[in-house]
């Protein structure tokens, strides 16, 4: 099944700030999270970390997914880094 996506509009100016490789990854997040959705909660979570020139980026998610509007909105996202 294939879900619209929606963003919360305080998760959407912060995917917007995002870098444009960050911004994708955070895409391809969303669609793995809506392509394995769980049976148990509609409320889902995950934390990325990659390591780019000497920096670890860190994303946090959260989203919600509406299986009866076949919708998967981002509620959250947050994004750290740290150097390595």
């Amino acid at each position: 099944m294939s879900y619209a996506l929606a963003f919360a509009p305080d998760a959407k100016s912060q995917w917007l700030e995002l870098d444009l490789r960050l911004q994708e990854l955070a895409l391809d997040e969303v669609e793995d999270m809506a392509s394995h959705p769980s049976e148990t909660s509609n409320v889902l979570t995950r934390d990325i970390a990659i390591d780019e020139a000497g920096v670890r980026h860190y994303l946090f998610l959260r989203l919600v997914i509406d299986r009866s509007r076949s919708t998967v909105t981002v509620i959250g996202l947050q994004y750290l880094s740290r150097p390595l």
